[in-house]
């Protein structure tokens, strides 16, 4: 009876060291395994820079189908639709879906829009676009993510703002005609 029980506590403990062994085996696979996918973002993202300009940022991501202009009689979400895609050549995101040149002028006229309306973020959109009319787009990055919100958006957060460099480089990559394009 003895000897049974020093047998099975020999084979309770050979069956915890392999079930042990089992498991720190799977743990470190899965360790290499993060670890390599990682290394290969990396290395994709590093590919993706040229010149000091991230290219997956600065690509042209225009949407011929889609007309982004906006009247008195848009809705709000289609004013936060063209100031999303205004914010496009300026912030760092994952996604991006279409772009709107900035310009003075699209500025002055969802102020107009906006200020005609009694949207329910009224004062919050107001308020980014009197920014954006002084030329503060130090904390565009945040006014994405806050029209993005009101979107109900979970793909494409803002992470940050691009360099001078990229944001050329996207303007030129979405806001130029063809005919410049090919001439350069």
């Amino acid at each position: 009876m003895e000897s049974t029980r020093k047998n099975s506590k020999k084979i309770g403990i050979i069956l915890l060291f392999f079930i042990l062994l089992i498991t720190l085996t799977i743990y470190g696979s899965m360790q290499l395994i993060i670890f390599f996918n990682d290394r290969e973002k990396q290395a994709t993202k590093e590919q993706l820079t040229k010149d000091g300009i991230n290219l997956h940022q600065v690509r042209n991501i225009q949407e011929t189908e889609e007309t982004n202009e906006v009247t008195v009689n848009s809705i709000e979400q289609e004013v936060l639709d063209v100031m999303n895609k205004m914010t496009h050549q300026f912030v760092i995101a994952d996604d991006k879906w279409g772009a709107v040149e900035m310009t003075p002028e699209r500025i002055d006229q969802l102020t107009e829009i906006v200020s005609v309306n009694d949207y329910p973020n009224k004062e919050r959109i107001l308020s980014i676009l009197e920014k954006w009319k002084k030329g503060n787009f130090e904390t565009v990055d945040d006014d994405h993510n806050v029209i993005w919100n009101m979107q109900d958006g979970n793909i494409g957060e803002a992470k940050g703002v691009m360099s001078e460099k990229e944001q050329e480089a996207f303007k030129k990559n979405n806001f130029t005609k063809e005919e410049a394009k090919n001439h350069n």
